[in-house]
């Protein structure tokens, strides 16, 4: 593969944007709502940001039905990899789960404005993750492994069990803070003010 340098990378990107109207339209439309969303910030012109939005969607939009068929295969594929690589993980999505789940256990505990509700299931998946690391080691050490490798993990039982019911219970965690949130969100929003059971959940 020929290397090039940064100038000779530029060049190859401008003559693609050229070689398609519909990507050369999409380029300045960026750069006017870039300059435009400068000047609203910096409060320089009298703009509804609902002009901007609207502007955004219709450029999307028109990128969406012309390259439909693309988009919908590289969705497609996204959405198998993301189910392949929950379904059979590996080491670094593991690393990946942990380092998340661990943050917001120690942003659940220095954050007060984080509701109840998300407290409990941050600091709760957190632990009981953390109490799979421990199982994870454990493993590792009793059976040997010091190459992480797929094969390695995927030869041993007990290993794949774990990493497996970690990456369910981290989806699990995320759906369920998502159920939450939208919860909440519609509560705001209705008409009727109903005052909540005082549950685990309330703030």
């Amino acid at each position: 593969m020929k290397d090039f340098n940064l100038l000779d990378k530029f060049k190859i990107v401008i003559d693609m944007i050229f070689k398609s109207p519909l990507l050369l339209l999409g380029v300045i439309t960026g750069i006017i709502l870039i300059i435009l969303s400068i000047l609203y910030i910096k409060k320089s012109i009298k703009i509804n940001k609902w002009v901007l939005i609207s502007i955004w969607a219709v450029t999307l939009l028109l990128f969406i039905i012309n390259y439909n068929d693309i988009i919908l295969n590289l969705l497609n594929s996204i959405i198998n990899n993301i189910f392949m690589t929950l379904y059979f993980p590996n080491i670094s999505t593991y690393a990946f789960i942990m380092v998340i789940s661990n943050f917001f256990f120690v942003y659940s505990l220095v954050n007060k404005k984080i509701r109840n509700a998300h407290k409990v299931i941050n600091i709760s998946n957190a632990l009981i993750l953390n109490v799979f690391l421990a199982l994870v080691i454990e493993t590792i050490k009793n059976s040997g492994i010091v190459d992480y490798n797929s094969i390695s993990i995927y030869t041993n039982s007990n290993l794949l069990v774990l990493l497996e019911l970690t990456s369910g219970i981290f989806v699990s965690w995320i759906l369920v803070n998502l159920f939450i949130t939208i919860y909440y969100k519609l509560q705001k929003y209705d008409v009727v003010e109903e005052k909540l059971p005082e549950i685990i959940f309330d703030n």
